[in-house]
Formats: C-alpha cells, sequence, structure tokens
C-alpha cells in the first residue's frame, strides 16, 4: 500500500522535474519515503507495505486500471493457471499480446496475439505445457493508461517436470478500461530450459 502526496518542489529537486524513463531512477534505488518530481511537481511516496506503486500523472481511470490489472494478477496466481477467465475478460477483442519468445522453437505459443482467438491459443499452449508454481508481482508503476509490473514467476514443465523461476516484466496499455497491448519479458531460456530432456 501507498501513500501519496503532493508537495512544491524544493529548489535543490529542480534537476528531477522531467523524466524520460519510468519509473524514475530514484524511485528504484532509494528508501522511503523518496522524493521525486513530474513536470515540476513532487511526489513524496511513504511505502507501508509491498509492492510498491509508483504513480506519474495519476487519474480516477488509471487507479482504476491499476486495480483491475492487481486483481487479474492476485486471481491468476491463486488459480494457479487454472483459470484464464480474468484475462480473457479484461483483454479488448483486439488485444495485441506479445511475449519475449515470440514463437521460438519448443514454446511456439508464444507467437504474437492480434484476437482473442488468439489469446486463447495462446493460454492453451501455456497451460498445456507448463504448472504454475507461483506468480509474484512486486512493484507497479503507473504513467496514463500505462501500467509496468515488475515480479517473478515461476512454472513446471508438465512432460519434464522441470521448474524454472524468472524474473518478469509486463507492460500493459489500457483503452478504454481494457487491455489493447500486453507485452511480457522473463527469461527465455531458463524456460527453454525446462523443455529439453
Amino acid at each position: 500500500m501507498v501513500a501519496i502526496r503532493e508537495v512544491p518542489v524544493p529548489a535543490h529537486l529542480s534537476h528531477f522535474s522531467d523524466f524520460s524513463t519510468f519509473p524514475p531512477p530514484a524511485t528504484r534505488r532509494s528508501a522511503s519515503p523518496t522524493r521525486i518530481g513530474f513536470k515540476h511537481q513532487a511526489w513524496v511516496w511513504d511505502t507501508i507495505t509491498p509492492p510498491k506503486t509508483y504513480v506519474g500523472e495519476a487519474t480516477m481511470a488509471s487507479s482504476s486500471n491499476l486495480a483491475k490489472l492487481k486483481d487479474a494478477y492476485r486471481r491468476w496466481d491463486r488459480s494457479k493457471g487454472k483459470d484464464t477467465s480474468m484475462w480473457t475478460d479484461l483483454f479488448a477483442p483486439n488485444v495485441r499480446l506479445r511475449s519475449l519468445a515470440a514463437g521460438t522453437p519448443g514454446l511456439t505459443f508464444t507467437l504474437e496475439c492480434r484476437s482473442q482467438k488468439d489469446i486463447a491459443r495462446y493460454f492453451e499452449g501455456l497451460t498445456g505445457e507448463f504448472e504454475m508454481v507461483n506468480y509474484k508481482t512486486k512493484e507497479f508503476a503507473v504513467d496514463g493508461d500505462r501500467i509496468v509490473m515488475l515480479g517473478s514467476t515461476s512454472w513446471r514443465h508438465k512432460k519434464t517436470g522441470k521448474t524454472f523461476d524468472t524474473p518478469k516484466a509486463d507492460l500493459v496499455t489500457f483503452r478504454k478500461g481494457r487491455v489493447v497491448e500486453f507485452y511480457e519479458l522473463y527469461d527465455t531460456e531458463k524456460v527453454l530450459a525446462t523443455t529439453r530432456v
């Protein structure tokens, strides 16, 4: 849980008035509370309990999107991959889903998705070949309709019995309350290693 309050930018922090990357470097390395700037404003972060959430230009819509996404991750982990309805409900009909493996042999289900039919194919391949051990979210960064999730996930290959545990980053874009783009990043070599006998 993160409490946020807005304060004037002190002179010694004026060089933090704009950032070309998100979340800002200051938020990634410092302990709570941290003072950072966005467009000549400063946000003071009081981190109470993890996971952390970094908010740029927060709006009611972005807060709603974040709540929906966090709920989907919670349900996804709780079901251990046996229920995918939280994603199919959240994804727009023409959602674009990209996975870092991008259809690599051994992980062909990770081919780019551009429709709900493709999404169904993706999840059938994922849950048909692997069983989830856990899916942990650690930090969220919000900038308007865009959300970045940083976490980790572990899955077991059903045929080989081998397990991988990899850092995970998801880049998610919302439009009108639905996900229109989803790009997942992870250690492809760790995942591929579990498919080899």
